[in-house]
């Protein structure tokens, strides 16, 4: 008799179990998911990856995505072409290209686009990357090597910037610390619309 109602117990917590994560599953927001191609602009509209920061002006063309070593970035976008040069010639760095425009009236002040969280992976999952700041700090000026939490540009106005992701600011599925070749997604939003822009890098 115990045996009977200690079954009957377990079949009942069981069911109790599984009915929950069938509400949890039903009732979970859910956003939309859009994927763009290089060279598509892609209007924010407000969609933000973490907190809103008034992205609801700017757009973002992603111009490109190609696989490189850290010495070519800097030889290619560094400021000083010699500093920080490493001799490592493994393809570590997938630089993305990136053109933001802030179509915000031209008093406008105090909107941006975030860029903590804004990763790039692999769409296997071998590869799950961040911006590696301190190498885009060698590029741009105006980034510490601590990083910016947001990019801030002047309404009416576009800028273009080199943004690098490396082997050494994420998860790689490599012996050698080289970024393999294939599909990447770079995330420029999650809510409330998901945007994705989807490369195949050589």
């Amino acid at each position: 008799m115990k045996k009977k109602v200690a079954l009957l117990l377990s079949l009942v917590l069981v069911a109790l179990c599984v009915a929950r994560i069938a509400f949890v599953n039903a009732t979970a927001i859910r956003f939309e998911t859009r994927r763009h191609a290089v060279g598509e602009t892609v209007e924010l509209a407000g969609s933000f990856i973490n907190e809103p920061l008034g992205s609801e002006d700017y757009s973002v063309t992603v111009l490109g995505m190609e696989r490189m070593t850290h010495d070519e970035y800097i030889e290619r976008y560094g400021i000083d072409k010699e500093a920080g040069l490493d001799g490592d010639g493994a393809k570590s760095v997938i630089c993305v290209e990136m053109s933001v425009r802030n179509a915000a009236a031209p008093d406008s002040e105090g909107s941006a686009i975030e860029l903590i969280g804004m990763g790039l992976n692999l769409a296997n999952g071998d590869a799950v990357l961040q911006i590696d700041n301190e190498l885009w700090s060698k590029s741009e000026p105006s980034v510490p090597s601590g990083g910016l939490g947001a990019l801030s540009i002047v309404p009416q106005t576009d800028y273009t910037t080199h943004i690098p992701y490396s082997a050494a600011t994420g998860y790689v599925d490599s012996d050698n610390g080289e970024l393999p070749a294939g599909a990447y997604e770079l995330h420029l939003s999650s809510e409330p619309i998901r945007n994705l822009v989807v490369a195949d890098v050589a």
